[in-house]
Order: C-alpha cells, then sequence, then structure tokens
C-alpha cells in the first residue's frame, strides 16, 4: 500500500502564537477571527472542524468573569455536546479577549445567537496558518497546520501540570 508521508504536526508555543499575533492586524475583522480561531485550537483544544466553517456559533460561547465556556456541539470523537473552558489569561494570548475583541468589531448583529463565530473554511484556516507561520518566521511552515494547535495546546497544559487525564477530556480523546 501507500506510505502516508505527511509530517506529523509539529506542535505551537506560546512563543509561536506570540510571533503570529505580531504579524497580524487584529482591528480588521478577517484577522481577528483568525486569531480567535487558533486560540481557540489552542487553549480549547479544538479541531478545526470544531470551530471552521460556521461550526461554532455564538450562542455556543459564554463569557464568565474568570474567563470563556464553550460548547462544543460534536466531535469526531463524540456526538454528545461537551463543555470546554479557558481561564482569563490577561495579556495578548488571552481567549476571552481575543473573543470579545471579534464581537466588538463585528457588531451584535454579526455575533446574535445562529451566526458563526469563525466563518473561515478548513483549508482557508489552514492556508492562513501557513502563510502567517512564514511570515513569521521567515521559514516554510513544515509539519504546520490546524492539528498543530492542539498538539501545542496539549503539550503546553501537561508541562503546566495540568493532569493527563483532564487534558484528555478537555480534548475529547
Amino acid at each position: 500500500g501507500l506510505l502516508d508521508r505527511r509530517l506529523p504536526a509539529v506542535p505551537f508555543t506560546l512563543r509561536i502564537l506570540g510571533k503570529l499575533r505580531g504579524c497580524l492586524n487584529l482591528r480588521q475583522e478577517a484577522q481577528a477571527e483568525f486569531w480567535a480561531g487558533l486560540l481557540l485550537g489552542f487553549f480549547l483544544l479544538l479541531r478545526a472542524s470544531e470551530f471552521c466553517t460556521g461550526a461554532l456559533k455564538w450562542r455556543d460561547v459564554t463569557f464568565f468573569s474568570g474567563g470563556v465556556r464553550v460548547v462544543v456541539a460534536f466531535s469526531k470523537t463524540s456526538t454528545v455536546p461537551t463543555i470546554v473552558s479557558a481561564p482569563e489569561r490577561g495579556g495578548p494570548l488571552c481567549l476571552k479577549a481575543a473573543l470579545l475583541n471579534l464581537r466588538a468589531i463585528r457588531g451584535a448583529r454579526k455575533c446574535s445567537a445562529g451566526k458563526p463565530v469563525v466563518s473561515m473554511s478548513y483549508k482557508s484556516f489552514n492556508a492562513a496558518i501557513k502563510t502567517t507561520f512564514k511570515i513569521a518566521f521567515s521559514a516554510e511552515p513544515l509539519g504546520i497546520s490546524s492539528h498543530s494547535l492542539r498538539r501545542g495546546g496539549a503539550s503546553t497544559m501537561l508541562a503546566c501540570g495540568v493532569p493527563e487525564a483532564v487534558i484528555m477530556q478537555m480534548g475529547r480523546w
């Protein structure tokens, strides 16, 4: 049979996310949406299919004083809705701040309950990751994809002492 010749996804780090953010103008809707997608994937361990192409709606997002909670309506491993959350970090890598920024740019009409948080297609999102990585690091994005967000988020959580069982539950593994 044919061998799978794809490179394994290279895990993102907080440093990589910071460099990518530096290449974006978060006052522009498309770039603010892309940034929110990056942080959704990294901090909530979401697959791109769980938030791209309108899979995640604003009704699924709840802001609270300590962070943000998201209902993942479906995943490739579960048809039962799952709730995942991220604490408010403060600073440039805060998921809650990224989502609130996107909502402020779009306005209430574009952020009503049934509207998508990320309307980019899976293909467009992955292309944007590769393009932004290439700009940020002046290097070819070999092994870089939306899966790099999940891998990196899980690796970062493990390095910070989050129990493996919690990471597995949050990532729906």
